[in-house]
């Protein structure tokens, strides 16, 4: 198994009054497809550079995960 890096953004709202939700939430998906996840850091809020789902700001969550290389494009497609 590899290890790999992933960085996730979310919804600022919800990742700051949620935050054990949205971490068990990238844990359920990660653990869902065989990985293992090693460390999962919420970097904060940032202002984006173009809106998204017409957001100006977004919270940025870093993770670390070991996986087998056939997991990868089933951990992308969740």
């Amino acid at each position: 198994m590899k290890t790999y890096e992933g960085m996730l953004l979310g919804d600022p709202t919800s990742a700051v009054k949620e935050w054990n939700r949205v971490a068990e939430e990238v844990d359920r998906i990660v653990k869902r497809n065989g990985a293992t996840v090693l460390q999962i850091n919420r970097w904060g809020e940032r202002k984006l550079s173009y809106p998204v789902k017409k957001r100006n700001r977004g919270t940025y969550v870093l993770i670390y995960f070991s996986s087998p290389e056939g997991a990868l494009d089933k951990i992308k497609a969740d």
